[in-house]
């Protein structure tokens, strides 16, 4: 029996901090108990804000034997320090290193000669296979769906298959967290904090957006409406858990299979709530569902049209219909649920017309609220790649990425002209009586309003945000 270690990292400059539980380390850690008797210990550095020093003296006190580290890319300065200091205790631990950044930015990762391996894609089976190889002493070169270094060469192992039946997965180690922590915390609804939970019913996407990582594949993969449903059983049952948060990339490709998970809930008579923060594809709605979902306790769901611009839709591959999906926002607002958009500006081709086009949209929307970002060109992704044929400037350090306040600009503006087209877009937004009279009636969390006040405040009158000062503010 050995000891593991899984550690998710952080970075301490976002605003707003959003702490979910780590529903990947949870399945590595539920999958790899199904088959081996193993001492596995979560750590999650955002619970206490943790330094990589205070997550340090974590890993003295459990002392294990491998280390596994789920990592972002803009966490990707906390991941070198994580990994120097960590073999500065023991040498002879493993370094193992999975998640987006392992998977796209693989140099970046191998370059730190502490880090043993990265795990590329889906985590579950690769993981596990690893740890017992590394174990038993094998060579791990005969593991699929890796990459590492030897004498200062890169290996990487043919890819391994995505999991086809994601109910054959257990569900994810909750007792191996502690849920009450995560009640405290801002949620990705930006709802108030309390007791939830995050479930993903499906995984893989087949749509072609250019600036998505493509961790989980193109190929959509849906957990059966009873496997759903006994989850949200289990949780009910056995935490108290209410609230559940769906962070399926496309929870609703399958209309029948969402139908059915709402009909099932509906018939249980579970007095339950769920949100959709992490979007549903837009034009794929209609008002059946919509009213179904509804019927089923949804109170959010989130739109991410991205860009008001037809022309940016198809460079992008979003390929959105926009007017389908401003109906479908009006029918889902009416059905009573809570609105939220996710839209960037930014892109490399990136035209005035387009960015007066999307102003129009959120002219015209009837979204509740909504959040806009500034494109990352995220190595390994098409927009990476478009940004390189265009010349623009890709050598960029990772910790400079951030959704919301980035150290580089892809775009055809100086970096005034974006920010202030960013502020622009973001008041054009909230500077409607008729939106801010909705928003104080239909917000199901009144400190929630505090929240986008706050983020008003900075997208209005700052480039960057003291996180700290608002963590000070939320979590005293």
């Amino acid at each position: 029996m050995a000891k593991i270690l899984l550690l998710k990292t952080c970075k301490l400059d976002i605003f707003p901090y959003v702490v979910t539980p780590p529903l990947g380390l949870m399945y590595l850690a539920s999958y790899m108990r199904q088959k081996y008797d193993h001492e596995i210990k979560i750590l999650d550095m955002r619970l206490d804000y943790l330094k990589p020093a205070e997550a340090i003296n974590e890993f003295v006190k459990f002392r294990p034997d491998i280390v596994g580290i789920s990592n972002f890319t803009q966490e990707s300065g906390t991941l070198h320090r994580l990994a120097k200091n960590i073999k500065e205790q023991n040498k002879r631990c493993q370094i193992i290193v999975g998640g987006p950044h392992a998977t796209s930015c693989t140099d970046d990762v191998l370059k730190n000669p502490n880090i043993d391996c990265a795990v590329l894609g889906e985590g579950e089976e690769t993981f596990s296979e690893l740890v017992e190889t590394i174990l038993e002493g094998d060579s791990i070169s005969k593991v699929r769906g890796i990459a590492f270094k030897r004498n200062g060469i890169r290996h990487t192992t043919p890819p391994r298959e995505n999991i086809p039946d994601l109910d054959n997965l257990p569900f994810p180690a909750w007792d191996l967290i502690d849920i009450k922590k995560y009640f405290k915390h801002w949620r990705f609804n930006n709802m108030k904090p309390g007791p939830y939970m995050a479930i993903m019913t499906s995984r893989g996407c087949p749509y072609g957006c250019i600036f998505c990582h493509n961790m989980l594949g193109k190929k959509f993969r849906a957990r059966s409406p009873e496997n759903v449903f006994s989850e949200i059983k289990a949780l009910y049952e056995r935490y108290s858990i209410r609230d559940f948060e769906i962070i399926d990339d496309s929870f609703n490709l399958d209309k029948e299979r969402a139908i059915k998970i709402c009909d099932l809930i509906i018939s249980s008579g579970l007095k339950i709530k769920l949100s959709f923060p992490n979007g549903v594809r837009g034009d794929l709605m209609d008002e059946e569902l919509i009213l179904k979902l509804r019927q089923a306790g949804t109170f959010l769901i989130t739109y991410a049209p991205e860009t008001g611009s037809a022309r940016l839709q198809k460079t992008i591959k979003k390929n959105m219909d926009l007017d389908k999906l401003q109906e479908v926002i009006r029918k889902t607002s009416k059905a009573g649920i809570f609105t939220h958009g996710y839209f960037m500006i930014g892109f490399p081709t990136e035209t005035k017309k387009d960015l007066d086009d999307t102003h129009e949209f959120l002219l015209q929307t009837r979204l509740n609220t909504a959040q806009f970002f500034i494109a990352n060109p995220f190595p390994d992704t098409e927009l990476y790649k478009l940004a390189v044929r265009m010349g623009k400037n890709t050598n960029i350090e990772f910790d400079s990425f951030t959704y919301v306040n980035p150290g580089f600009n892809l775009s055809g503006m100086n970096n005034e002209e974006l920010f202030k087209t960013k502020r622009r877009l973001f008041m054009a937004f909230y500077l409607n009586p008729k939106r801010l009279f909705h928003l104080l009636m239909a917000h199901p969390n009144k400190r929630g309003i505090l929240m986008y006040f706050l983020i008003f405040l900075r997208n209005a009158f700052f480039n960057k945000a003291n996180v700290h000062t608002y963590l000070k503010f939320l979590h005293p």
